[in-house]
């Protein structure tokens, strides 16, 4: 067995693509590690992380629907993840879980790789789970002008809005965006297999704004479609998935991973991986 035993829960875990993703780093970098997907029920969550410690595991990725849940668990908790309000990464060490973010870094990052910023944009962002609570945080370091939130539970749109002092609003207004402003979707809506699903109206997708959506299977969601037919400029989700899966790997092994020289070869090996 490898010295390093790293993983990813969440539930269900049917369409991850994290074993891709880490496999193809650590075979790169060879690395004595192995990297699984555990499928981990809501009410096991606390059983599967004294499991990780008395196995010995070195890190665990945290997805869809642990990563709030899963901060009850933790004996350490850094300051992003804490601002996050989320967990995305586990590192075990002595023992002790200690729990980081790397979605917001990652997230950055993925704009920055496809020429986005986001200082000084307006930015209305699309739903109020764990993943929305990465994206807040990283549009406010980023240098967001102003950020807005809007999901179909207008009461936890306005509970993630307190959390950071941003604003919740009552509909998805993208015809009062200022040029430039950009659209993130952090809902699974148009997610494989719901292809025609979009959390936006049809009518209002404009030319002069900036759409992302971190739903990365399929590739080109309806609401990325949408925003190209419009003229618009778009970001899929799989840059985001490549470089906080990076953060991560290299969270654990304590060193410095640049993904980017083997972008272009692991983009197409995931997307060969998509179902």
């Amino acid at each position: 067995m490898h010295k390093h035993v790293l993983g990813v829960i969440g539930y269900p875990m049917t369409h991850t693509l994290s074993p891709y993703l880490h496999g193809f780093m650590i075979e790169k970098l060879g690395l004595p590690a192995s990297y699984f997907a555990f499928s981990v029920q809501p009410e096991r969550l606390g059983d599967a992380l004294a499991g990780a410690k008395a196995l010995g595991l070195t890190g665990l990725n945290v997805t869809v629907p642990h990563k709030q849940a899963v901060m009850a668990h933790l004996d350490e908790i850094d300051a992003r993840a804490k601002a996050i309000g989320a967990v995305n990464t586990i590192r075990f060490e002595k023992g002790a879980a200690f729990g980081t973010n790397t979605d917001a870094g990652g997230f950055l990052e993925s704009l920055t790789f496809n020429d986005v910023s986001l200082a000084g944009r307006e930015v209305l962002i699309l739903g109020a789970g764990g993943a929305a609570h990465a994206i807040v945080y990283a549009a406010q370091q980023a240098g967001a002008a102003a950020i807005s939130i809007f999901n179909r539970t207008a009461e936890r749109a306005e509970k993630l809005a307190a959390h950071f002092g941003v604003r919740a609003v009552a509909e998805a207004d993208t015809e009062r965006l200022a040029n430039g402003a950009v659209v993130i979707n952090t809902t699974s809506v148009g997610m494989s297999p719901k292809l025609d699903a979009c959390p936006l109206p049809e009518n209002p997708f404009r030319s002069d704004l900036i759409y992302v959506d971190l739903v990365y299977n399929p590739l080109k969601t309806r609401f990325l479609a949408l925003a190209q037919h419009a003229g618009a400029t778009t970001v899929d989700g799989l840059g985001m998935l490549i470089f906080q899966g990076a953060q991560a790997l290299s969270h654990w092994m304590a060193r410095e991973i640049d993904v980017q020289k083997w972008y272009p070869e692991l983009r197409t090996l995931l997307i060969s991986k998509m179902k």
